[in-house]
């Protein structure tokens, strides 16, 4: 659906979820919508300027590291027919070193990034790839706590 001319017009022209409809205006990508949201509400921004900033170095690690090898891993195991076994040898590897990332992260507190109020980013739904994607499948269900 996503991928089809006439929601990309209608709705995302990146093709992409989500998507948050806000005044009559379509707004997407997870972390401007994450960080407009907290300014809205004024929860999980951040205090001060350096909680700020480390939300923002945790949302674009996710982005550029994280997400950036799972997406293409999870594509490749999943919709592709004859995927190339070196090329997915080299994102798992990739994968798992950002993993491991995360999980030492995590071993010091119980979410990525805390601001005293409330918490932001939930561990969960990572953990929870975590461990799949090391037993060798990966699922986008996030698991609560």
């Amino acid at each position: 659906m996503t991928r089809t001319a006439e929601w990309r017009s209608a709705v995302n022209e990146m093709g992409e979820i989500p998507v948050l409809e806000e005044d009559g205006d379509r707004l997407s990508q997870t972390a401007p919508l994450l960080l407009r949201l907290a300014e809205r509400y004024g929860r999980f921004g951040g205090r001060d300027e350096s909680e700020q900033f480390e939300i923002l170095r945790w949302l674009f690690w996710d982005n550029h590291k994280l997400t950036g090898y799972m997406a293409p891993y999870r594509f490749q195991r999943a919709f592709t027919q004859s995927p190339d076994p070196n090329a997915l040898k080299f994102l798992k590897d990739r994968l798992d070193q950002f993993l491991d990332i995360l999980e030492k992260r995590l071993a010091r507190q119980s979410f990525v990034m805390t601001n005293g109020r409330a918490s932001w980013i939930s561990p969960r739904a990572r953990i929870s790839n975590t461990q799949k994607t090391r037993a060798g499948t990966i699922s986008a269900r996030a698991t609560p706590r």
